[in-house]
């Protein structure tokens, strides 16, 4: 029985843990790329003031950094199972600290919903 990790197993941890660090990296910021719902539109740069959706853009950023992880983690893997058991343990925290912190984010957000600026149509239809 061959005792070294799989490559692909490197990969996966790399990933995991890049993704989740740059999820961690991008939650303050207040730039970045936009979907406009109302308009159908996108916008790159500071949050604009309508209705505006970053997951898009923040999704979009954490599969390229998770991408360019697993390329890394395939790559340069160790044949060490130990250092495996250590980047699992460190892309573990890192996935927890990332759902904790996106639940503390989200725990406190206000459910009143943002009316819509006048003329808009109506997105779903009313209740008989």
């Amino acid at each position: 029985m061959n005792e070294e990790p799989a490559p692909a197993l490197w990969a996966a941890l790399f990933a995991v843990t890049c993704g989740s660090i740059a999820y961690l990296a991008l939650m303050p910021a207040s730039s970045g790329l936009w979907y406009l719902p109302l308009t159908h539109a996108w916008a790159l740069g500071p949050k604009p003031p309508t209705l505006a959706m970053a997951w898009f853009g923040r999704t979009l950023v954490v599969l390229v950094f998770a991408a360019v992880g697993a390329l890394v983690g395939h790559g340069a893997a160790p044949r060490s199972t130990r250092a495996l058991r250590g980047l699992a343990v460190v892309a573990a925290a890192s996935m927890i600290v990332a759902a904790g912190m996106c639940i503390a984010e989200s725990i406190d957000r206000p459910t009143k919903p943002i009316p819509l600026p006048s003329g808009q149509p109506v997105l779903c239809d009313p209740a008989p």
